[in-house]
């Protein structure tokens, strides 16, 4: 018995002096223009305890990279995150094979008046938009030691109840090491494809 209690304790000293990884990393950085303004934001998370230690908890949630069953024998690469930020975004992107081209720019477009979920999701002032038009696409990153990829994007979201647009123009989302390093390296290369 006085075993098992040295032991436990042993972990638990190791536990709380274990250093957590990439603190001074962001969590991901969001920068985008609504209107005329420019609004940017960086996520380093907030610290909460937990029984063996201490934990970070980010404003963003969400699988990142990840396959979409169409059928039994389709699988499409999607991205689901939620970012909460000035605006809340909650992106949802599909792509029409089990990949996404690195560097290759999608676009897309419905009708105003639909609430089809799209690529994207704002929410702004407690009232939601849905996209309309816009084109984004996924970068990695390797000239940096923090970042994993990058995605830029521009979007037209409507509001059908309000009758009212927003313009979303060059965002950029980046997601650092901090937040996916529990994807692997392999799944990501999945995911994203040099272009030929």
């Amino acid at each position: 018995m006085r075993k098992i209690l040295l032991s436990i304790l042993v972990l638990l000293a190791v536990c709380s002096c274990t250093k957590p990884k990439y603190t001074d990393e962001p969590f991901f950085r969001l920068e985008y223009s609504r209107g005329a303004n420019r609004f940017a934001d960086e996520d380093y998370g907030r610290e909460e305890r937990w029984y063996f230690g201490r934990f970070y908890s980010s404003r963003a949630s969400g699988p990142c990279f990840n396959f979409k069953p169409l059928n039994d024998t389709v699988r499409l690469a999607g991205f689901c995150l939620e970012v909460n930020s000035e605006d809340y975004f909650r992106f949802d992107i599909s792509s029409t094979e089990a990949f996404f081209y690195d560097g290759k720019k999608y676009s897309f477009r419905h009708d105003p008046g639909s609430t089809v979920y799209g690529p994207v999701t704002l929410t702004h002032n407690n009232r939601g938009y849905y996209p309309i038009s816009g084109d984004f696409c996924f970068t990695r990153l390797k000239e940096s030691a923090i970042d994993r990829f990058l995605l830029k994007f521009n979007f037209d979201c409507f509001d059908p109840y309000g009758q009212d647009t927003i313009k979303i123009r060059d965002g950029f989302l980046t997601l650092c090491r901090r937040y996916t390093e529990s994807n692997t390296s392999e799944r990501l290369q999945r995911m994203m494809l040099y272009e030929k």
